[in-house]
């Protein structure tokens, strides 16, 4: 059966780092894999792979990978193969695999024996990938492949509700800001509608209010009434100042 592992754990977390580091820590522990670690493609000049979290026996390793997913000798590899085409991309054998080359001397290093990276797809379009190695030469056989690309597409799906998820948080956060903007505002402030009757004041609109003789509910001065009107048929950003007593004001 698919997994709905990755995805369950964003309702567990507000922070996307923390949310891929337990993700490659569930594939690392519960797969028994040396080391994982999530990438992101930049669409910058160099189409650089930014590393974004890993997790098991790292030692450094990704600090020199310097990875593209360009067409080059850094792009070949298994993760840039994986991000052009979209498709899961094998090492299955570390020591001897030619496109592994400008890694290899790290990985060996480090234990690190044959990989597998899985694409990251939203809306068809790839934007990282997912990178696990193993202790075993030729170790990720095909119903693994196919079990990690159905994880990647999980992992995919649970990147992507989260950040919509953060990102309806801050509209509302902002929405919230805009909110409270007419009551901090020192100066008046007033919500008028298309046919002239004010639907809101905060406390120095109040002043204004009395100066003109009207209330909250009633009609503002025919003047107002009529540069409200022609503010919302031009739709235009319109200003104009006027007296009020002994005070001049900017009426937008």
């Amino acid at each position: 059966p698919r997994s709905t592992l990755f995805p369950y754990t964003t309702l567990f977390r507000s922070d996307e780092k923390e949310y891929l580091e337990e993700v490659c820590r569930i594939v690392v522990e519960d797969c028994g894999h040396k080391m994982v670690w999530i990438g992101f493609a930049e669409n910058d000049e160099a189409r650089t792979v930014r590393p974004a979290a890993c997790w098991g026996f790292e030692d450094g390793y990704l600090e020199n990978l310097n990875l593209t997913w360009a067409d080059s000798e850094r792009g070949r590899g298994p993760t840039g193969k994986a991000i052009r085409t979209g498709e899961p991309s094998l090492c299955k054998n570390i020591l001897t695999d030619t496109a592994f080359a400008p890694w290899r001397k790290d990985a060996i290093k480090r234990g690190y024996a044959s990989s597998v990276v899985l694409p990251l797809k939203t809306s068809g379009k790839v934007f990282g990938a997912i990178n696990i190695y193993s202790k075993e030469s030729d170790a990720f056989i095909e119903d693994e492949v196919k079990l990690l690309s159905e994880l990647a597409d999980d992992l995919s799906y649970g990147i992507e509700s989260l950040r919509l998820r953060l990102a309806h948080q801050r509209a509302e956060e902002e929405i919230n800001k805009l909110a409270k903007f007419p009551e901090e505002d020192p100066f008046p402030v007033l919500r008028v509608s298309g046919d002239g009757k004010i639907l809101y004041s905060n406390k120095p609109g109040l002043g204004l209010l009395e100066e003109w003789g009207c209330q909250i509910g009633g009609k503002a001065p025919q003047k107002w009434c009529d540069l409200t009107d022609k503010a919302l048929k031009s739709e235009r950003y319109i200003v104009e100042e006027d007296w009020c007593g002994n005070k001049l004001f900017s009426f937008a």
